[in-house]
């Protein structure tokens, strides 16, 4: 398989994912996207209720300076709370339900593998590229919850960064631009993490394949270790395996050191432009442009959208790997069995009351002159064990 993973690969297997979750359980996953949603519009109350409370305060209605305060905070602690318990109640509803459908979906899974794999012809499992997309595929099909409940926190972000967005439109659309230029870079970086992750996934499987082979022969396998004494050839198996995962490591190292220097210089371009769009709040509440209220609200908002659109960023890039990494299973369910299975086939038999009787048979194997049976005479007896092979 070729590292480069195109976009419509990544796409089939968000296809995929969706597709096999909701056959798992249609109920439950009718239930998680509207919690999703619920949760992503929930955002923007909190301190929409706290703008109100806070000009309400400020503003001219008669109470003293201290009854302001008390009102004020009173306010503030009952928004406060009315959120972190229907927040907290949302994490637990959803832990429930992640849950219930993980074991769901781990089921629905594994039998749709089941039956593919049992379904191809003997031939696929002599073919290298069909073996390495088998083990791609083993090793990562728990991949598809993960980035099922990745894609759902992505929507609950992504609703969230929608909302402000459009709140913080109707103060300055400055602000807005300067946000969405500041989480380019971040998107860019987290398709090109995925890449360098898949490619040294690819690059190192083989490798860690043999070095596993290497370990599970000198450790698993007390038969061979007496030949590995007995020819002296214990040390050059311990380098071969030393060596095997020295060019493992160094393509993790590798990916890592990538990695690294993209983080440090898309948080300096971000950190810059998210900074500007802070001025632009701050010096419309110095000109009076906007209430202390206004302030608050549209201060608190600009980092939320920050903080949403660094999520969603994130679980871009999670959902660009995982994505990469569960291909490989798209692929799987792409070959098709040469021997096509009869429609109407046979029914199995029903339990032998008497038992099995042969009389005169002679068999030939394709191609050969020689019969392997000849005149075969046999009887077994239902209560009889029998061993035929060949």
């Amino acid at each position: 398989m070729s590292n480069k993973i195109s976009l419509k690969e990544k796409l089939e297997s968000l296809k995929l994912a969706i597709s096999w979750t909701y056959k798992s359980s249609k109920p439950l996953t009718i239930l998680i996207f509207a919690v999703t949603i619920f949760g992503g519009l929930l955002t923007i109350i909190e301190p929409y209720i706290f703008k109100i409370i806070i000009d309400g305060v400020v503003g001219e209605n008669g109470f003293s300076i201290a009854g302001k305060v008390g009102i004020g905070l009173l306010g503030v602690l009952i928004v406060y709370a009315s959120s972190r318990i229907i927040q907290s109640i949302l994490l637990d509803v959803q832990s429930i339900i992640k849950r219930v459908h993980a074991q769901k979906l781990d089921k629905h899974v594994s039998y749709v593998l089941m039956d593919k794999i049992s379904s191809l012809d003997a031939v696929y499992f002599e073919d290298p590229e069909y073996y390495n997309t088998l083990t791609k595929s083993n090793q990562n099909f728990w991949r598809i919850n993960e980035f099922f409940w990745q894609f759902t926190f992505f929507i609950s972000q992504a609703i969230s960064v929608l909302v402000i967005i459009g709140a913080l439109f109707t103060f300055n659309w400055l602000v807005v631009a300067l946000i969405v230029i500041a989480s380019l870079p971040s998107i860019i970086f987290a398709f090109k993490a995925s890449e360098i992750n898949w490619s040294a996934f690819d690059i190192s499987l083989p490798i860690g394949r043999h070095a596993n082979y290497y370990k599970n022969l000198m450790t698993e396998r007390p038969e061979v270790v007496k030949e590995l004494k007995l020819f002296n050839l214990k040390s050059h198996f311990l380098k071969r395996y030393e060596s095997l995962f020295d060019k493992y490591f160094y393509e993790q190292k590798k990916a890592a050191k990538k990695e690294a220097l993209l983080f440090v210089v898309v948080g300096i371009i971000e950190g810059t432009f998210s900074v500007l769009a802070a001025w632009l709040v701050i010096n419309s509440f110095i000109k009076g442009s906007i209430s202390i209220g206004e302030l608050t609200f549209f201060w608190v908002l600009l980092f939320q959208l920050s903080e949403h659109a660094r999520y969603m960023v994130r679980m871009i890039g999670e959902l660009s790997q995982n994505s990469t990494f569960i291909t490989p299973i798209v692929k799987l369910l792409k070959f098709k069995p040469v021997i096509q299975e009869a429609k109407n086939s046979l029914s199995f038999p029903k339990k032998l009351k008497q038992g099995i009787e042969f009389r005169n048979v002679t068999f030939f194997y394709p191609r050969s002159k020689t019969p392997a049976l000849k005149n075969l005479y046999l009887f077994s007896k239902n209560t009889d064990s029998l061993l035929a092979f060949s």
